[in-house]
């Protein structure tokens, strides 16, 4: 499977599927990945005298990053699927490589 079939792919799922369920998908996992990063800070609550309390900052911001920016990805997504316009499914051609 190319790249263009996978995005097919995706852009067909997508006008066939609802929006919430694939967010709800994005933000569950981010969820859980701000358990564990939440785990650590309780189990390091001075920054000063525990390593591991920074390693929970930096994974509670992992989770937010990847439930943000998940969201924003499905959202447009979506919205490009909705409206029919496909930007990125044109077959490649061998004219295509020559420099211009």
């Amino acid at each position: 499977m190319g790249e263009t079939e996978y995005l097919n792919l995706l852009y067909r799922l997508a006008r066939t599927t609802k929006l919430p369920h694939a967010l709800a998908g994005v933000l569950m996992s981010a969820l859980f990945i701000a358990i564990a990063g939440a785990v650590l800070l309780f189990l390091s609550p001075d920054p000063h005298l525990h390593w591991g309390y920074w390693y929970g900052m930096g994974i509670l911001c992992y989770a937010f990053v990847i439930g943000f920016y998940g969201s924003i990805y499905f959202w447009r997504l979506f919205r490009t699927a909705r409206r029919g316009d496909f930007p990125h499914t044109k077959e490649a051609s061998p004219d295509d490589l020559v420099l211009k």
